[in-house]
């Protein structure tokens, strides 16, 4: 029932015919298994901790196994999911906030991205 009447709404929705909303919804799903294939790269099956966060004032402040690695993609699928959710439901009442919102959702994506990687150099 839910996914008929989801399938309906996105099938119909305005928003299906703007370039900038298409631009970064497939931005957004080429850049999400690029981060997963980072994480699980990364998160092998090992003893020692890995760092997890770095400051550039104290240095590696957050230590932790390898299973915390993949809190950041699934994180960044959450607020994907949540950001376009939530500006197609905006989109033909106040389509300027929804824009913004596919635009944060995509720099968000892509910081995720650089973090990721950033961990990934540090560890290796």
């Amino acid at each position: 029932m839910f996914y008929t009447r989801a399938k309906e709404y996105l099938a119909n929705h305005p928003a299906r015919r703007d370039l900038f909303v298409l631009v970064n919804f497939w931005l957004c799903l080429v850049l999400y298994p690029v981060l997963w294939f980072l994480v699980l790269l990364l998160a092998q099956p090992v003893s020692h901790s890995l760092v997890l966060h770095y400051n550039i004032y104290f240095g590696v402040d957050f230590l932790g196994p390898w299973t915390w690695l993949l809190v950041y993609p699934a994180l960044a699928g959450f607020l994907v999911v949540l950001n376009f959710g939530l500006a197609l439901f905006l989109y033909t009442k106040e389509k300027l906030l929804s824009l913004v919102l596919i635009q944060i959702t995509t720099i968000v994506q892509i910081i995720f991205l650089i973090a990721v990687s950033l961990i990934y150099s540090i560890n290796i």
